[in-house]
């Protein structure tokens, strides 16, 4: 068996439309509460403004490393051992921009969880180190108007793509929330990496740090 991690850097983004109403709510906590627009998301149901984007990925850098081992068995206390390390850098493709529908309100709120750890995992059977070939891997990777890092997408191996066990090998070291207002009656229905900041103006932004790497 072949077991796959991604070690490094991880994100989970969610993205979705705000009600003034709703802006001015926050804005009356942050200031009664004398907290971070970012800390009020954190303690909140951040979770639920992800009707325009909800994504949970690598960030692919320097500092991401695909590991693989290989093992005899599904049991993890045999012999197993990592043969192959290389920075994902070296290994993914270039990086296609995955545009975003807009909806219909004029303000936004972006809210990105930063984690360190193993943020993919993926095991295959019936393979080892003696048939692996960096050759045979292809890694897609994708940018997306709310983060300035290109972000893993999908990994296949001999054209089988693997899944993420999502075993949640990480630890959250920082939270950021950023509210964005459109500089225009006209609103996009989509923006992309390429026009979303002349599209929109950053309203509040906040970022706190929750342990240093």
């Amino acid at each position: 068996m072949l077991n796959f991690q991604i070690r490094g850097y991880g994100l989970e983004l969610c993205a979705g439309g705000i009600e003034k109403n709703e802006i001015k709510a926050l804005t009356n906590r942050i200031r009664d509460e004398k907290h971070s627009l970012a800390k009020v998301m954190l303690d909140g149901n951040w979770l639920n403004y992800s009707d325009m984007c909800n994504i949970s990925s690598s960030i692919v850098s320097n500092k991401t490393e695909l590991i693989v081992t290989s093992y005899n068995s599904k049991n993890y206390y045999d012999d197993g051992f990592s043969f192959f390390r290389s920075d994902i850098n070296e290994l993914t493709q270039i990086p296609v921009d995955k545009p975003i529908t807009v909806s219909n309100n004029h303000a936004l709120i972006v809210n990105k969880a930063i984690y360190y750890g193993c943020t993919f995992e993926a095991e295959i059977r019936n393979h080892d180190h003696l048939n692996f070939d960096k050759n045979h891997l292809d890694i897609s990777t994708i940018t997306t108007p709310f983060h300035h890092e290109s972000l893993l997408d999908e990994i296949f191996l001999h054209n089988s793509m693997l899944a993420n066990l999502n075993r949640k090998k990480r630890e959250l070291i920082a939270f950021q929330s950023t509210i964005y207002t459109s500089n225009s009656l006209n609103i996009p229905k989509k923006v992309s990496s390429d026009n979303f900041l002349n599209e929109y103006d950053n309203f509040l932004d906040s970022k706190i740090e929750l342990k240093i790497n």
